[in-house]
């Protein structure tokens, strides 16, 4: 797949409108990672949120076409598992996307995408730039399997089939998939059952997995959420030197200090992430 067409798929996802279209075939879906805001969530896990509206799948159905309103939705991102594991694993032709929404924070989001939006984070659940404890909720193609931090598998009534739920310790951040990282099929899906890496050679694989981030939701302007080099000081405004630079760390009730920091995201990547604008 193109990388830019892959780019402009994922936006859909999120607000409905792309720049261009997969001329791949669906069998597999491409994997469209979102981190951020908590604010998506009641956006993201509703059915009405990957519905096609300008034919992007080029099945020739979307609520755009004239006359298709009288037709069924045509769901783009329909939840399912694939039956078997890695290459065993075999998708329904429906499933065009994968939407893995992750609830990290606006600035933990952001974190991320400057992190692993141009290099694939290859680790376990316990990644340092992808971990699974920083997600208070994690969603594929809607269905839950994180909440706090830890796995959700209390399916509700919309999946019945999937009671033992389907986080993954062997992947970043619990996901359930990870995408290709390279050739024709980059940015389709690799499943394998949890816990078990989905990436070479498990289950027979035979392509190196891994989890790229391609939008990061922000509840305010990106400037507000990225620090400048500088002293800090409480009078610190967007932009100006020092803003974002708080060293404090939040406190426990019972008020030692909490594993969370006051600092805000940085412009430059951890060590080994290609540099990676965010426009401000």
């Amino acid at each position: 797949m193109n990388r830019p067409i892959a780019r402009n798929l994922c936006l859909t996802a999120a607000c409905g409108a792309v720049a261009g279209l997969s001329s791949l075939a669906a069998a597999t879906p491409t994997v469209i990672n979102i981190a951020g805001a908590t604010l998506l969530e009641n956006y993201l896990n509703k059915r009405a949120a990957t519905v096609d509206f300008i034919d992007a799948d080029g099945d020739g159905l979307a609520r755009s076409i004239p006359g298709s309103i009288f037709t069924a939705p045509d769901q783009l991102a329909p939840f399912e598992l694939p039956g078997g594991s890695g290459s065993a694993a075999t998708w329904s032709a429906n499933t065009f996307w994968g939407v893995n929404y992750m609830a990290t924070s606006s600035g933990t989001g952001l974190s991320e995408l400057i992190d692993q939006g141009r290099a694939f984070q290859t680790g376990m659940s316990t990644a340092t730039t992808m971990p699974q404890s920083a997600r208070s909720s994690a969603f594929f193609n809607r269905y839950k399997y994180i909440t706090g931090g830890g796995v959700f598998s209390d399916p509700g009534v919309e999946f019945p089939s999937i009671p033992t739920g389907i986080l993954n310790t062997g992947n970043a951040g619990g996901a359930p998939v990870r995408q290709v990282m390279s050739g024709p099929n980059k940015f389709k899906a690799l499943f394998t059952l949890p816990n078990v890496p989905s990436t070479q050679p498990n289950d027979g694989l035979t392509d190196n997995g891994g989890i790229q981030v391609d939008m990061a939701i922000l509840d305010v302007p990106s400037r507000y959420a990225v620090r400048i080099s500088g002293a800090a000081g409480p009078t610190r405004t967007p932009t100006t030197a020092g803003y974002g630079q708080n060293a404090r760390f939040s406190a426990n009730p019972n008020g030692s200090n909490s594993s969370n920091g006051m600092t805000l995201a940085s412009l430059n990547p951890s060590p080994g992430a290609p540099s990676f604008g965010v426009r401000t």
